[in-house]
């Protein structure tokens, strides 16, 4: 996926310390960042892909069209339903678009075949929601601030596997939406 939101300057909180460029504006909670595996892996289906953090369902999405290289917003609400009568201005014509499709999602796996894996089964992305929930729960205190400032480098190995580009991010996108 790439990014677009540079790092925070401010890591007083977890929310500025994790997830800034697979979470924009939402907290890194188990709920949000199942919610942007899901939907990532939705609009890939489509044929989009993400240009910044996920802002959450009704917000405005920077999204990139893999059919035509259009950048513009969506909502996720209209993206995850995908019925529109028209994709965007200026898209491929629509007699065309089925066979483009077809030819794009033909390079989507099932099995992450990246150098740095990532989670894509309904297990690894449970491990890795839950290691990353052990991370962000040092309590209070000095001791908890410099367990957090130690943690940060594993953290963001946690939330690259779990919403970093991938080509198997429709399959890791459907297994995501068997988990709660």
């Amino acid at each position: 996926m790439p990014t677009v939101l540079s790092p925070p300057e401010n890591t007083d909180t977890e929310a500025a310390s994790i997830g800034h460029e697979f979470l924009s504006g939402l907290p890194a909670t188990r709920r949000n960042l199942l919610g942007a595996i899901r939907a990532v892996g939705r609009i890939a289906e489509f044929a989009f892909e993400p240009c910044g953090g996920f802002p959450g369902s009704d917000k405005h999405w920077r999204v990139r069209c893999r059919m035509c290289g259009w950048i513009g917003l969506r909502f996720y609400s209209h993206l995850r339903r995908f019925r529109p009568a028209m994709r965007h201005p200026g898209c491929v014509a629509a007699d065309i678009r089925q066979k483009l499709l077809a030819a794009l999602l033909a390079d989507a796996v099932e099995v992450c075949p990246c150098a740095r894996s990532h989670a894509v089964t309904t297990e690894e992305i449970a491990a890795d929601l839950d290691a990353l929930a052990l991370l962000l729960d040092h309590g209070g205190g000095e001791a908890a601030a410099a367990a957090k400032a130690d943690d940060l480098a594993r953290q963001e190995e946690l939330l690259t596997r779990l919403i970093g580009h991938c080509p198997a991010e429709i399959a890791r996108g459907a297994a995501a939406r068997l988990l709660h």
